[in-house]
């Protein structure tokens, strides 16, 4: 049988959850993930999450056992090797 993936958080995680998600700076990715943290506070389920921020199911977990795993610092953004990819205009 499947367990519930709930994230509870202490009244000090509370406000610096909120803070976190009040700062401009954030990339897309941290920003979703603290939304996930916050909505399995809140007591949604995986299901209904992924449907609010229209991401994967898997994309949840992973966040949620993210934080549940390293807390807050386990959701910032990494720096990805490698130069980023050059867009390029196709031609037909």
């Amino acid at each position: 049988m499947a367990m519930l993936l709930r994230v509870g958080l202490s009244p000090e995680q509370s406000v610096e959850l909120r803070r976190r998600l009040g700062e401009r700076d954030l990339s897309a990715n941290e920003r979703m993930w603290l939304e996930c943290v916050r909505l399995s506070a809140r007591g949604y389920t995986v299901p209904e999450m992924a449907s609010i921020v229209e991401k994967h199911e898997v994309t949840v977990r992973k966040a949620l056992h993210r934080f549940t795993d390293g807390g807050f610092a386990a959701l910032a953004d990494v720096p990805r090797p490698g130069r980023p990819p050059r867009w390029r205009r196709q031609e037909f």
